[in-house]
């Protein structure tokens, strides 16, 4: 069998062999012929592949609503914990965030103090900002 296909492309006589057509070369050539297109046109439109830009189109939008939406609940909470702080007086019991309880004895710009044993009179020096929360406030 090689011996006579060399002898053939040796001669020079026939044309080469054409490669058998498959199922995927079937079905591109079909396409072609739908689309009416030529192989060899350059100016002939190929289909995009799926993916890319217009897959970017969809998606910046989706992670931007979900930023929204996880950073909305932290600054509503840093909005709450300011105005605490900043209605914070006189008389009011509370926490730290060493877990400390006391009344507000004085409070300066920056700072808390807070009486802590009122056997002792026990008073503590805290920043502003130490301050956990309010628990309850004495009359």
């Amino acid at each position: 069998m090689f011996d006579h296909l060399t002898l053939t492309l040796a001669q020079g006589d026939a044309p080469p062999p054409e490669a058998p057509v498959t199922d995927s070369n079937a079905s591109e050539q079909s396409t072609e012929q739908q689309q009416g297109s030529n192989p060899q046109d350059p100016n002939a439109q190929k289909p995009k592949p799926p993916g890319g830009f217009d897959m970017l189109i969809f998606i910046i939008p989706v992670i931007v609503l979900f930023w929204f939406l996880m950073m909305g609940g932290q600054r509503r909470e840093k909005k709450k914990r300011a105005q605490m702080l900043q209605q914070l007086k006189k008389n009011d019991k509370v926490v730290t965030i060493g877990g400390i309880m006391g009344t507000v004895v004085e409070i300066r710009d920056n700072e808390v103090v807070l009486k802590v044993d009122e056997s002792s009179n026990t008073r503590m020096r805290f920043s502003r900002n130490a301050i956990q929360g309010v628990v309850g406030q004495e009359d």
